[in-house]
């Protein structure tokens, strides 16, 4: 279970793999997490498929019906506020089965980072661990995300609670000052470099020492000043 939040919505990509003890499959039942709906199943042998939002279900029938091992792969997606914002996750869960273990594992895009997160029914793992085939891809085939935390889970309850904030900007800057001593005033001259080291800034804000005031401000990159 692979969880992409984000301003405004929050994607899901679950990995669902089958292993028969006995038997053909030849249809699935599937409990959603609370608020995601399906949007697609693919990359196994499903045939048609429904997703009841009430009940939170997906059902699906398995064409052709299986003996062994198969997998298949389900897409959702949920609607959510700006950022910052809280979110309740839990793993997609097959009904009926006898066994179950799986990973839950949270990525970020440029515009989000989680701030703070607790678990219950999970373990850490390294996010090395983790199937990194269903991070989203460019055409080259570069990850659209980072996958940062991933966890390891069994039976029981299984939920992790998420605090997702904007990405903040980073920024270093340098500055070299000349400082000009006159009969009747002080005149300094700055030369400030800033480099933009995450995430992007329309505005910058400089603190001038009391007593001075701003002649003119000029730069590459500079717009306008007040």
């Amino acid at each position: 279970n692979l969880f992409l939040p984000g301003p405004g919505v929050v994607n899901g990509r679950h990995r669902v793999s089958i292993r028969p003890a006995q038997g053909r499959v030849s249809a699935l039942t599937m409990k959603v997490p609370a608020g995601f709906t399906v949007s697609d199943v693919v990359d196994g042998p499903v045939g048609s498929w429904r997703f009841d939002p009430g009940k939170r279900e997906l059902r699906l029938s398995v064409e052709p019906a299986q003996n062994e091992g198969f997998a298949f792969t389900i897409e959702t997606q949920r609607g959510a506020g700006t950022l910052p914002m809280d979110l309740s996750l839990e793993p997609i869960h097959v009904t009926g089965t006898a066994g179950e273990i799986g990973f839950l594992a949270l990525a970020f895009g440029e515009e989000a980072q989680p701030e703070a997160i607790q678990v219950e029914g999970l373990s850490r793992v390294n996010p090395e661990d983790f199937n990194a085939k269903l991070l989203p891809r460019d055409k080259v085939g570069n990850p659209l995300a980072l996958l940062q935390n991933a966890f390891r889970y069994g039976t029981g309850k299984v939920v992790a609670q998420v605090k997702v904030a904007a990405v903040a900007p980073e920024l270093r800057a340098e500055s070299w000052q000349l400082v000009s001593l006159g009969e009747d005033r002080l005149v300094v001259a700055t030369d400030l470099s800033v480099m933009i080291t995450r995430s992007g800034v329309f505005r910058l804000a400089v603190e001038v020492p009391e007593g001075l005031e701003i002649e003119t401000a000029t730069g590459e990159g500079l717009s306008h000043w007040t």
